[in-house]
C-alpha cells in the first residue's frame, strides 16, 4: 500500500555553474576498524568519488577536520600515497567539537577561507560510485541524493554535503544560528546530527538540490527503503560503512520477532 504514496522529494534545479576548484573536508572519526580498512577508503575517494572531478581538471584540495588519532601519521601516508595535490591538516579535538553538528558548524567556518566551493564527507566510508560532474552547482546547497528518509517531516541523510561557493558564507551563518536544530526533527528525534539540515536551509531560502538518483527507489508509506546509513538501507548506493553493523542486544532481537508479526 506504502508503494502507492506519492513521495516527495528534493528539488531539481535547471541551471548549474560548474566549479573550478573544491575543496574536500574529511570529518569524523577514523581507524574506526583495521588500518587496511581506513586506507581503503581514502583510496576509494580518489578511484571513485572524486575521479570524474580529477579526469575534468577540477582542482581538488584536502583539508583533514577529523578527529585527532594515534594513527593520524597513518592517515597522512595514505592521502599522499593516493593523492599528489596539496593536503592540509586541521584536524579538529573531539573535546571541543563533541558531536556532528558541532563539527559540521566549525567546517564551515573553516571553508570560509578558502576558495572555491566545498564538499564535506565523513573519513571512514567505503566509496564505489562517482559524482557525477553535470550535478555539482557553485550557487547551491547539495544533499547527497534527492530523497527524503521521511517525505513527511523532510528528514535528509547526512554522510555528505556539497556547498557552492556562493551558499558557504550564508550556509555558516545559517548553521550557526540553528545549531540545536540542525538534527532536531519534527518528531523531536535526531538530537546532535544534520537529519534536520534540509528543513534549516530550506526555511531560509537556501538554493538546494541534491547530487545522486536512484532507480527503483521504493517506500513504505513516508519512510525510504534508501538509507544513509548503509547498515539499514534496502537499495544500495553510492558507499557502504567501513564499520561492522551494531549487534543486536537480546532486547532488541526479542522486538524483532515480534515486530514480524504486527
Amino acid at each position: 500500500m506504502g508503494e502507492l504514496i506519492q513521495p516527495i522529494t528534493i528539488n531539481e534545479i535547471n541551471t548549474r555553474i560548474l566549479p573550478d576548484t573544491i575543496n574536500l573536508f574529511l570529518r569524523g572519526s577514523t581507524f574506526r576498524t583495521t588500518s587496511d580498512d581506513q586506507k581503503y577508503c581514502i583510496k576509494s575517494i580518489f578511484e571513485f568519488l572524486l575521479a570524474d572531478l580529477i579526469k575534468n581538471g577540477i582542482k581538488i584540495k584536502i583539508i583533514l577536520t577529523t578527529y585527532k588519532n594515534d594513527k593520524d601519521h597513518l592517515l597522512t601516508k595514505f592521502l599522499e600515497e593516493a593523492f599528489d595535490g596539496e593536503i592540509i591538516n586541521i584536524q579538529l579535538d573531539s573535546k571541543l567539537f563533541k558531536n556532528q553538528a558541532e563539527s559540521f558548524i566549525e567546517i564551515l567556518r573553516l571553508a570560509n577561507n578558502f576558495i572555491g566551493s566545498t564538499i564535506i564527507t565523513r573519513a571512514d566510508l567505503k566509496f564505489f560510485h562517482k559524482i557525477p560532474l553535470d550535478r555539482l552547482d557553485k550557487n547551491s546547497f547539495l544533499f547527497q541524493w534527492k530523497y527524503f528518509h521521511d517525505f513527511k517531516i523532510k528528514e535528509v541523510p547526512d554522510q555528505l554535503h556539497f556547498v557552492g561557493e556562493d551558499q558557504i558564507k550564508n550556509v555558516y551563518k545559517i548553521c550557526k544560528q540553528n545549531h540545536n536544530n540542525l538534527g532536531l526533527l519534527p518528531d523531536n528525534t535526531g538530537h546532535y546530527t544534520l537529519h534536520n539540515l534540509y528543513n534549516i536551509l530550506n526555511s531560509n531560502e537556501v538554493k538546494i538540490s541534491y547530487i545522486f538518483s536512484f532507480k527503483n527507489v521504493s517506500y513504505d508509506g513516508s519512510f525510504c527503503k534508501l538509507r544513509g546509513n548503509s547498515h539499514y538501507t534496502k537499495i544500495p548506493h553510492f558507499y557502504e560503512y567501513s564499520t561492522p553493523p551494531p549487534k543486536k542486544t537480546f532486547l532488541k532481537k526479542i522486538r524483532g520477532f515480534f515486530n514480524k508479526f504486527n
